[in-house]
């Protein structure tokens, strides 16, 4: 700044500007001080921790959690679901320490070469009545059969498509999605990661409240969130990209079986059918007073899906109509409670439905 002036033969309005600007800088001196003091006297004296980075945002891609015998207090060949596998809860895996773990190979050959299992027609009679199936005396919940595939509350489950092998898909209220293959436990390989044959993920924000695999092409897993995430797994990868985001939860997901690109998600009371080619939402139906909790498509009708919802009715659509025409449900059923789940039985001529009991 140019020194000021000799105050001789200033007038009194320039002498009155020279008095404000010095008074000025002595404030704007002051105040550079106390700053100075302040930023001082907060600065912490152990350096800053690195700020947390979500695990899709990170380059070693989504957080693998470790899930192995050893690491859960497990000696080889003593199953998860023994007694001294629950003496001590377990202790829900940190996300800032991602581990890289891989799926097995057979496992993984099994995702990259998967094949369809072919439906096979059942009897009128009831279920395998032909060859004197008894569900009563068979299907039978044995401790080895069980396994802690994700910590906490299970929102979502899927059982993989595959012909050779069973794989099932779990996801938790806090964004985690585990693998269990059944068929690939190796229990006397203790250090071995995902030896007893569970692999774990770390891709959502929030609970997982939906898992699609298509039902003829396994390696296609979509999974949502209640954060307003879709996200597909890349198997050869094993990382989960996101391909779409909304500002609401997504409550419950589901794919057209006709059609690989065709995903139709709740968010809220409203359907929206999200086309994964062109990346977006192409149409908002509205269909409930309250929110979706489940969409299922007829297996024999692909055109024909039930849905249930929070405003305590399950309703079914034919969405042949509902394009040409908009919504018009088909047939609605009206509960006491609000109800979780619909879903169409193996030859669709069956509806099997879900609530909250009240205790």
């Amino acid at each position: 700044m140019a020194s000021p002036l000799p105050e001789a033969g200033l007038t009194d309005y320039e002498r009155r500007r020279e008095e404000n600007i010095r008074r000025n800088e002595t404030i704007l001196a002051s105040l550079r001080r106390k700053a100075a003091e302040l930023s001082a006297s907060i600065r912490p004296s152990s350096p800053k921790r690195p700020k947390k980075q979500h695990p899709r945002a990170s380059p070693a891609g989504p957080i693998v959690l470790r899930r192995s015998l050893r690491t859960r207090g497990i000696p080889p060949g003593e199953s998860s679901a023994s007694p001294g596998a629950n003496s001590s809860p377990p202790t829900p895996p940190s996300p800032t320490k991602p581990r890289t773990t891989r799926f097995s190979s057979s496992l993984a050959s099994s995702l990259r070469d998967a094949t369809a299992t072919e439906s096979t027609p059942r009897p009128e009679g009831g279920i395998c009545a032909a060859d004197g199936f008894d569900a009563g005396r068979e299907l039978v919940l044995r401790p080895a059969n069980v396994r802690r595939v994700v910590p906490g509350r299970i929102l979502s489950v899927r059982v993989l498509p595959l012909a050779d092998r069973t794989v099932v898909v779990a996801g938790n209220k806090v964004g985690h999605i585990g693998f269990w293959d059944v068929d690939g436990l190796v229990e006397d390989d203790e250090d071995d990661d995902g030896a007893d044959g569970l692999f774990e993920y770390f891709p959502h924000r929030g609970a997982v409240g939906g898992i699609v695999v298509h039902p003829t092409d396994p390696r296609k897993i979509y999974s949502s969130s209640y954060h307003g995430e879709i996200c597909l797994m890349d198997v050869e990868k094993e990382s989960f990209n996101t391909i779409h985001l909304c500002d609401s939860p997504i409550f419950s997901l589901c794919q057209a079986p006709d059609s690989h690109s065709s995903l139709y998600f709740a968010e809220g009371n409203d359907l929206k059918h999200f086309d994964e080619r062109a990346g977006k939402v192409s149409t908002t139906w509205n269909l409930h007073d309250n929110r979706i909790n489940s969409i299922d498509f007829r297996p024999e009708n692909p055109y024909l899906f039930a849905t249930s919802s929070t405003d305590r009715t399950v309703r079914i659509w034919d969405m042949r109509s509902m394009k040409n025409k908009g919504p018009g449900c088909l047939k609605v059923w009206e509960y006491s409670r609000a109800i979780q789940s619909a879903y169409f039985s193996p030859s669709g001529n069956m509806l099997a439905t879900t609530s909250i009991c009240e205790i």
